[in-house]
């Protein structure tokens, strides 16, 4: 062919000029079709079946005016990579905490508005982000295994209780318990919008609404099928399912429903994670992004990404990114497009075991093994490019990342010092937060604002 496509050459896809220029990296001759390899700069690698009038040469001038931009933006790269590299490597800047209060074992969650709700002895209290009470709901029946709040709903779990609930509604100043009609399951709760909150367990779904009053969803599973997340999209709910037999494919479904249970739509995959009111992304052989109508928007083959599933409900695999996601799949850290599944970046770390979900925070993503991973490594990535900006070792293995607003991150591990950075990404600076014992889990209630619970204290810091 005479089509000027040669490895090396730089060109353009006629119909898909939002790709921008590309490189051509090979070409492939075989089963009577002749492919090419192009590494575009907006939408990642591709192999493209060559044909005449597709592709468009860049001109020289273009193409020197071009490469100048990269090797223009590469070194901005290189030296905010420098400076965080100096911060996580250099100096550790101790901090004080704003307030500390005693209280005993309990669990914390941010309640929005600057709040951070906690379950302490006999009640529910609320404290602002420098550790002031601002209000305080009695119950006979704390929970003290975890919290979840859902706008006015504050929902808990009981002790080594896993299928009922305490649910409260702040406003209101109710609180009750919701019994689980089966014996055996783990209740789950997310937020249903409309002033309602969505409970499941098994084969269970439920809306509760402020008053208390719960109804059952009639959605109709195949038999031996379990519901394993939910949660609302728009005015529809979004239900994921397991088979009995994890040995027979597909194992995993997911399905948009109406809230009186008709069926909207359903598909293979699993992890459902709107993005917006039209568009989700899921987990299929691969990444999926689905419309609002069921129909398969996109497709990025792969290895599975990694899950997270929290004690009350499930947080997924995804992190946003504006348009995009970042998600983590064994040692691999990636961002992707979902308009068109392009792979912007892929980064594979040096880890001694499978990534938990990332988080993401002033353009960095961080990335770690968890707490059952092998390791205590914080990875930190630039989040638009990939790159490696540098790592640094936490404590004791990392059991969560915390995102602490737009330009401050943190990392939870059971010890009594936990670090933290802050400056993300232009003006970085590594923090060492002391405590007088060993953390269980953190919650930033308001951009800044971190709030860390040990065994017998709320300690609050504004980073």
């Amino acid at each position: 062919m005479s089509d000027g496509l040669r490895p090396g050459a730089h060109v353009r896809h006629r119909r898909r000029p939002e790709w921008g220029i590309g490189v051509v990296t090979a070409l492939e001759r075989g089963d009577g079709r002749d492919d090419v390899v192009i590494a575009f700069e907006h939408a990642g690698e591709k192999k493209l079946r060559r044909d005449e009038g597709a592709f468009e040469a860049v001109p020289p001038d273009e193409v020197e005016a071009w490469q100048h931009a990269r090797g223009a933006q590469k070194a901005a790269e290189t030296k905010a990579r420098r400076r965080l590299a100096a911060a996580v490597r250099g100096t550790t800047t101790t901090l004080s905490p704003v307030a500390t209060v005693e209280c005993g074992w309990g669990a914390i969650e941010a309640a929005g508005g600057g709040e951070t709700v906690a379950s302490i002895g006999g009640a529910l209290r609320v404290y602002d982000p420098a550790g002031a009470l601002l209000d305080e709901l009695p119950t006979e029946q704390p929970p003290s295994d975890s919290l979840t709040v859902q706008g006015d709903f504050i929902v808990g779990r009981r002790t080594h209780d896993w299928a009922d609930l305490l649910l409260c509604h702040r406003a209101r100043r109710t609180t009750q318990l919701w019994r689980s009609p089966l014996e055996v399951g783990i209740t789950r709760v997310a937020p249903a919008g409309e002033g309602e909150v969505l409970f499941w367990c098994r084969d269970i779904l439920q809306l509760v609404d402020a008053r208390g009053a719960s109804r059952r969803v009639p959605f109709e599973l195949a038999k031996g099928n379990s519901i394993c997340s939910a949660r609302a999209w728009g005015d529809a709910l979004l239900i994921g399912t397991a088979g009995p037999d994890p040995h027979v494919r597909p194992y995993f479904h997911f399905a948009c429903i109406e809230r009186d249970g008709a069926l909207r739509w359903r598909r293979e995959g699993w992890g459902p994670r709107p993005l917006s009111a039209s568009l989700l992304v899921a987990v299929d052989r691969g990444v999926v992004a689905v419309d609002a109508g069921g129909a398969l928007v996109s497709h990025a083959p792969g290895p599975p990404p990694s899950d997270s599933v929290g004690d009350l409900g499930h947080a997924g695999p995804f992190v946003a990114a504006g348009d995009d996601v970042v998600f983590c799949a064994g040692q691999t850290v990636t961002r992707l497009r979902p308009s068109d599944g392009a792979i912007l970046w892929s980064t594979e770390l040096p880890a001694l075991s499978s990534l938990d979900p990332p988080a993401l925070a002033g353009g960095v993503v961080a990335a770690s093994t968890g707490a059952y991973g092998e390791g205590k490594t914080v990875w930190l990535l630039d989040a638009a490019s990939g790159l490696v900006l540098d790592a640094g070792e936490a404590p004791t293995k990392v059991s969560a990342l915390c995102a602490v607003g737009p330009f401050a991150l943190a990392a939870c591990s059971y010890s009594k010092k936990i670090v933290a950075w802050r400056g993300l990404p232009s003006s970085p600076e590594r923090l060492g937060l002391p405590h007088v014992d060993k953390v269980f889990d953190l919650c930033s209630p308001e951009p800044g604002a971190l709030v860390a619970r040990t065994g017998d204290h709320l300690t609050f810091w504004r980073l």
